[in-house]
């Protein structure tokens, strides 16, 4: 899997020649990449398909993204942009399904928020 975050806008589609560039600059065997544009405040989630060409699988700036490449993975893609960012471990905590008292209960205990 490959992530990219992009300073300027990138504009991909599935036969871009530039899209594949990318996703090979990650290795030959990504079959998932992510590109991140904070300015835009937008993603684009692609996917190798059985023919050998990426498509996207997701792209905007609000929703769930649900990795294949990284089972049981997901992503509310609005934490990206939200200000200021989730703390890492809620974030950890909700996309493993921890319950959010424990969660909050373990912040404490470490002296954080």
């Amino acid at each position: 899997m490959g992530i990219k975050s992009v300073w300027r806008s990138v504009q991909c589609s599935s036969k871009s020649v530039q899209c594949e560039t990318l996703a090979h600059s990650f290795g030959l065997n990504t079959t998932e990449y992510w590109l991140i544009d904070p300015l835009r405040e937008r993603s684009e989630f692609y996917r190798l398909d059985a023919e050998g060409r990426y498509e996207v699988i997701f792209a905007g700036r609000e929703g769930v993204y649900r990795s294949e490449v990284l089972p049981g993975f997901w992503l509310r893609v609005e934490w990206l942009w939200q200000e200021p960012l989730p703390h890492p471990l809620r974030v950890l905590g909700e996309i493993a399904g921890v319950d959010t008292e424990l969660v909050e209960r373990f912040l404490r205990a470490l002296g954080g928020e």
